[in-house]
């Protein structure tokens, strides 16, 4: 079984204070999160546990930070069950306390909504930690 790198009981504690999804809910959103996580660091070299857990602190904190940043945009998203709620763009968002409104039209110059499939501010946790922008690694020359 795949690992899931944080639990509803620290995404509760990184929304708030915005109300988390339910437990199960929450399970199900922080293990495709986690999924969308491992598949960003695919081509990262590190050492895992028995678990599939990195053994690096460093580099857990920052697939935990990841998890918690993709699943926060979800939840923003209104994709608590990682199904996208309908098509066209955010208009409003209120997460963590802190509102956003895009006006029509913006959004060349803009920050990214993702990067490579997931949210832009958890891509930058995994970037700053070193776990992207590696090539693949086939063993040859």
């Amino acid at each position: 079984m795949a690992p899931t790198y944080a639990t509803p009981v620290e995404l509760a504690e990184f929304l708030a204070p915005d109300p988390a999804p339910a437990d199960p809910v929450a399970g199900r959103l922080l293990d495709r999160a986690s999924r969308d996580v491992r598949r960003a660091t695919k081509t990262a070299r590190y050492d895992v546990d028995e678990t599939g857990l990195p053994t690096d602190a460093d580099t857990l904190a920052a697939m935990k930070t990841a998890t918690l940043e993709h699943a926060a945009w979800r939840v923003g998203r209104g994709e608590e069950e990682g199904i996208p709620s309908g098509g066209g763009a955010v208009t409003s968002a209120t997460i963590v306390g802190v509102s956003v409104t895009q006006a029509a039209g913006a959004g060349s110059g803009a920050i990214p909504e993702t990067v490579n499939g997931i949210a832009y501010q958890a891509w930058l946790a995994l970037e700053d930690a070193g776990l992207t922008g590696h090539a693949p690694d086939t063993g040859g020359c």
